[in-house]
């Protein structure tokens, strides 16, 4: 007996309101606020019935309630903990990044999602049961109607949810999730936007040949932030003592980062191309999405004035599509974890220490000015690991259930001050002269719905909803040189300002939009998606104000990135970067020379993590610096032997391949 079609759409009415309250109870379970918009949740209704009369429409109801109870229910899931750790739910643009996806784990632990989980299959079984009775599915005749009702409630519900976006506490997570989807955006400048492109432009570059280039390094430090701002927490030694030292001889302040307790690309790419990412979705990673060719950037800008441009990061070279994109903004090379040899390791990342050594031997093997971008690993979450043992700093925390996050992270600030004082001694009395710009990239995961920093009072419950954004997107920022450059405290500086601020203190040229940012950045320091500050008043988003400040980097935004650069002039940019990471990868065996019992190769470079094969197949070997030791006995095989080396990532990608040396 066939379902009558009556029955058959009340059904489903009462399926999608089960699951609209199935997303909502998980959030709820995991974040412990019940704060939901009666607009999000009937739109949520209303575009959850209709994905359920799209797919019933081409299946049957039990196959329809299982794949979507299961599909929406694992969202919400992800998002509301995604959310409860970074403040960002669940968002389109996160399917699109695998690679931080399959990162995801790293802060997150199976435990967290034992008992949504189960509340999730609950439901789905429970909803399985009652729509049992209705296994036959939808007489044939109705399935048009049903797909084209279920495809208006889609279109209908998704647009005002794109066009209504609404805070993720309100909104739950399947609205968040559909009103974060990006959709094309329009490149066409408006007159006024060409009309200030075109009055930012500067004449050609002329190089001035008695300019006196100094080494420009920035260091970007994972998770940097100030534990003094949490009256709750008392370290012994306090490292920060060592900090202010450093302060006392630098310009420093703090920098406005786009991001929460992750997202450290959106960072990175802010400051190397002083483009705003505020003009997307929050959490959405613009390196992955954005960059697919030359893009203007510090490297292209230094490199165009006869620096050795280099970017330094100790972890995977594949992860935010770094290897690529490095090459499209315009470095020379980019040392990532796979090119260093016996780096130390502290817990699951490769060492501060070892990143400042690589930095000293930069710029002592450089023959050019170095530009250099660091981005270090030791200090990434999650900081429940026991990376430490118990010998370091005393800490007290007056959020008991967060103090092994406080004592790992903690001295993992104090590695990183460390690691800060050592270059910063060693660079104090060296003939070249270097500036040396250090900073955090975002705030570090401390436990869930910031647990930590509510917990240890980095609230005091005065500030305005702007105040409050402002100490959770805010990071150390101390800038040094030995050659004399301004010192005291410059306040809060956008990451935007960052770059032409650098090109300022290094008596460097620049393009004409970045000299437009740099008068810009005195006028009004920051700008986010809720607020500018100009003259140390916050002004909304909504204010004549925002949009005066706001206008220049919109147009730059749709120039640069989504439009053709009319604001460069081409020598600014590097359009052939075919000679990009040529030096790390041109690995020759050059010699191969015989003892008693052990063969050595001769050449370079070489790397301890490249294989070598010896016809074909692995054969073990001792790294040294400039040459490899390998046994005897694997080259006694009676006939002519060929050799050659090959580096590959972990995903088994190859970065470089020797030349094949025969022996006879």
């Amino acid at each position: 007996m066939k379902t009558p079609p009556s029955r058959f759409y009340q059904a489903l009415f009462l399926l999608s309101l089960w699951l609209t309250a199935t997303s909502l109870w998980i959030t709820v379970l995991k974040t412990g606020r019940f704060d939901f918009s009666f607009t999000a949740i009937a739109v949520t209704l209303f575009l959850l019935l209709g994905v359920f009369l799209l797919v019933a429409s081409l299946s049957n109801i039990i196959i329809t309630v299982f794949i979507l109870f299961h599909f929406f229910s694992l969202l919400s899931l992800v998002s509301v903990v995604k959310f409860s750790k970074r403040r960002i739910p669940l968002i389109f643009n996160d399917l699109l990044l695998a690679d931080e996806l399959g990162k995801f784990n790293d802060v997150i632990r199976i435990r967290e999602f034992i008992w949504p989980a189960a509340a999730a299959l609950a439901m789905t079984l429970l909803a399985l049961t009652v729509v049992i009775r209705w296994r036959r599915g939808l007489v044939v005749g109705k399935r048009p109607l049903c797909f084209l009702l279920g495809a208006s409630l889609v279109l209908g519900s998704g647009a005002y949810a794109l066009s209504h976006p609404q805070d993720f506490q309100k909104a739950g997570p399947v609205y968040a999730f559909v009103a974060s989807i990006n959709l094309p955006e329009d490149s066409r400048l408006s007159p006024e936007e060409l009309a200030f492109i075109e009055s930012v432009k500067a004449p050609p570059f002329e190089e001035d040949p008695l300019r006196k280039s100094p080494n420009v390094i920035l260091i970007m430090s994972e998770s940097f932030w100030d534990l003094d701002l949490l009256p709750g927490v008392t370290m012994t030694p306090d490292p920060y003592e060592t900090l202010e030292a450093i302060k006392k001889e630098s310009l420093y302040g703090m920098l406005e980062v786009p991001v929460f307790a992750g997202g450290t690309s959106n960072t990175e790419f802010e400051i190397l191309t002083s483009v705003s990412t505020h003009f997307n979705p929050e959490g959405y990673m613009i390196f992955n999405r954005d960059i697919h060719g030359p893009t203007a950037s510090l490297a292209g800008i230094f490199r165009r004035q006869g620096y050795q441009s280099v970017g330094l990061h100790p972890f995977w070279g594949w992860y935010y599509n770094r290897n690529e994109i490095y090459a499209d903004l315009g470095f020379h090379t980019f040392i990532s974890e796979e090119y260093l040899s016996r780096p130390g390791v502290v817990g699951n990342y490769i060492s501060d220490a070892t990143a400042v050594d690589h930095i000293k031997a930069l710029i002592e093997d450089t023959d050019e000015p170095l530009f250099l971008y660091t981005i270090t690993m030791q200090n990434h979450g999650p900081f429940d690991d026991g990376r430490y043992d118990e010998e370091g700093l005393s800490i007290r925390v007056t959020a008991e259930a967060d103090q092994v996050l406080m004592e790992n992270f903690a001295q993992g600030m104090a590695d990183a001050i460390e690691s800060l004082d050592n270059l910063l001694e060693a660079l104090e009395n060296q003939e070249e002269d270097t500036l040396v710009v250090f900073f955090g990239d975002h705030l570090p995961l401390l436990g869930d719905n910031m647990s930590s920093f509510e917990g240890n009072g980095l609230f005091d419950g005065q500030e305005s909803p702007g105040q409050k954004e402002l100490k959770l997107k805010t990071t150390p920022l101390v800038i040094w040189s030995n050659y004399g450059t301004p010192t005291g405290d410059l306040g809060i500086l956008d990451a935007i300002y960052l770059g032409p601020r650098t090109l300022e203190l290094a008596d460097l040229e620049m393009p004409g939009y970045y000299a437009h940012l740099l008068d810009l950045s005195y006028e009004a320091p920051l700008i986010n998606p809720g607020f500018t500050m100009t003259r140390g008043i916050l002004h909304p988003a909504d204010s004549e104000e925002y949009q005066r400040v706001d206008f220049p980097l919109r147009a730059l935004y749709k120039d640069l990135i989504l439009g053709d650069g009319l604001v460069l002039d081409e020598n600014w940019l590097v359009t052939n970067n075919d000679t990009f990471n040529q030096s790390l990868n041109d690995m020759v065996i050059e010699a191969v020379r015989f003892s008693d019992d052990t063969v050595t190769l001769h050449g370079g470079p070489f790397y301890e993590k490249a294989r070598l094969y010896l016809n074909g197949k692995e054969t073990p070997f001792e790294w040294r610096e400039n040459h490899l030791l390998v046994d005897l006995k694997y080259f006694q095989t009676g006939k002519s032997i060929t050799l050659y080396l090959e580096l590959t990532n972990n995903r088994g990608e190859t970065l470089a391949r020797s030349n094949d040396y025969e022996i006879n």
